[in-house]
């Protein structure tokens, strides 16, 4: 009898070890490394104002074509895909 509670006992801590305790640490490890290279690759992405300084810079013949092509409304759209890509890519079993 106490043999069977002991190997009953020794199955359920090795499904938590295994399976519980194990793949949490690796998940949290995962999320916070992400984390972490999100707020460090924030860090170098430039500020209003040099954006600003080096789009005054352009000719009012330019921008008339990047109005008429909506730029102003593109652009942001494809940075925001292809941010949502790249996280997308790094979930686990998806990308």
């Amino acid at each position: 009898m106490f043999g069977i509670l002991v190997s009953a006992l020794n199955v359920a801590l090795g499904f938590l070890v295994r399976g519980v305790i194990v793949k949490f640490g690796i998940m949290f490890a995962a999320w916070y490394l992400a984390l972490e290279l999100v707020s460090a690759l924030v860090s170098y992405v430039p500020g209003s104002a040099s954006i600003t300084a080096a789009l005054s810079a352009f000719p009012p013949s330019l921008w008339y074509f990047l109005d008429l092509m909506r730029l102003d409304i593109g652009i942001p759209l494809m940075l925001a895909a292809f941010t949502t890509r790249f996280l997308i890519r790094r979930i686990p079993f998806v990308g």
